[in-house]
């Protein structure tokens, strides 16, 4: 028979074989829970009142004296004229400057023209005070957004300017705002467009698109990308917001590329609705300067390409038709196309050329309603300008 006393092996882990405990044991018990409990409710006060500093743009050791960035010229041959109806709506060069930051400016007052490079003066406004700009090149880029950097630079990604505006009254109102020069304005609105929410309201101007969330702010301009996020939806948030869509308004503006004509102009599909994809698109690699739009809020997509004449666009749709194929299986034939029905999701894609244009249908519920969908984009590419076609091949060349 085992001996109940053997402390070696204890057959009940929550017997305790004391008969009591002393006060000492007692009291630095209840001075360790205090210590958890006050160190809990520091933690969450700290989470609701936080440093403006962490807002900064960047990290103090990795200053430097005060540079000038140099602005390239507006990028804007091949592009299409403004879009009727609906008010009309930046590649990497040799020269990139590592992160760079001017001193701490009074409140109300703007870091140095030298180091601000295109930010627009007086971006606080009343009531708030700018931080120090710092910005970034492709070298370091990782320091500002770690783990999101290869996003901005698959679309072209130059530059980024950071900047932060703080209330006075109010140390936690805080606006981080970020612009990005990604080359060209259809880099510009492909980053745009893969960073709205769907039921964002998009609103097209002359220049570039823009939207108002309910405490942040995302807007195009040529071939610059900006976010100004802030840290509540205070009416003073808001107001500070409204008036930087108004300042980055006066940064240079390119007509919206030739796909806006298109899918705005002709078809009347929400700017909001329209993609672009420089490489890689539907993970084709020989789909390359993709547009794409969705007519509604379902999954269907319609997209377009230029190839450099009808024969190449003809070979491009094979390509097109035959990658599809290894998801797929043959579904029919209409309207020109080769329908392929995705072995997974069951959604119908097609591709047919049309000139020098090579027109596609994705994520379909059907053959029908993708041939409707298709014959649309048809009649829509036989509507635009003649001289269009060598515009949109003229400003995929120069990419």
């Amino acid at each position: 028979m085992p001996n109940r006393d053997d402390r070696v092996f204890v057959r009940d882990g929550r017997r305790s074989y004391r008969r009591r405990y002393s006060l000492a044991e007692f009291r630095w018990g209840v001075g360790i829970l205090a210590a958890l409990a006050a160190i809990a409710a520091w933690v969450a006060w700290r989470g609701a009142h936080p440093d403006p500093a962490l807002f900064g743009a960047g990290p103090a050791d990795l200053a430097a004296p005060p540079a000038a960035v140099p602005a390239s010229p507006d990028a804007s041959a091949g592009a299409a004229p403004a879009v009727e109806p609906a008010a009309k709506p930046a590649a990497l060069t040799e020269e990139s400057a590592r992160e760079t930051s001017a001193p701490d400016p009074a409140p109300g007052s703007a870091a140095t023209p030298s180091a601000r490079g295109p930010l627009p003066a007086g971006l606080a406004d009343r009531g708030w005070h700018e931080g120090p700009v710092a910005s970034f090149d492709p070298t370091n880029l990782y320091v500002k957004i770690d783990g999101r950097e290869e996003y901005y630079k698959a679309f072209g990604f130059r530059q980024l300017w950071c900047a932060t505006l703080t209330a006075d009254a109010a140390p936690g109102a805080i606006i981080d705002l970020e612009l990005f020069d990604l080359g060209t304005a259809a880099n510009a609105l492909g980053a745009y467009a893969g960073e709205r929410a769907p039921a964002s309201k998009t609103t097209a101007e002359a220049g570039g698109l823009w939207h108002l969330a309910r405490n942040a702010l995302f807007m195009t301009r040529g071939r610059y990308y900006m976010r100004a996020i802030g840290a509540d939806e205070s009416p003073g948030t808001q107001a500070q917001l409204s008036r930087l869509r108004t300042i980055f308004a006066a940064l240079p503006g390119e007509p919206l590329p030739w796909a806006y004509a298109l899918f705005l102009g002709q078809m009347g599909i929400d700017p909001g609705r329209i993609s672009y994809t420089a490489e890689n698109a539907f993970s084709f690699g020989f789909a390359t300067d993709v547009y794409a739009a969705k007519p509604d809020s379902s999954d269907l997509e319609l997209f377009v390409q230029v190839a450099p004449d009808a024969a190449a666009a003809r070979d491009l749709a094979a390509r097109y038709t035959a990658g599809f194929l290894d998801y797929g299986s043959a579904a029919g034939e209409s309207n020109g196309a080769r329908w392929v029905r995705d072995r997974y999701l069951g959604q119908i894609a097609g591709v047919t050329p049309s000139g020098s244009w090579v027109l596609g249908v994705r994520n379909a519920p059907d053959a029908g309603r993708a041939g409707v969908a298709l014959e649309s984009l048809r009649r829509a590419i036989g509507s635009l300008p003649p001289g269009l076609a060598a515009q949109a091949r003229t400003a995929e060349a120069q990419r």
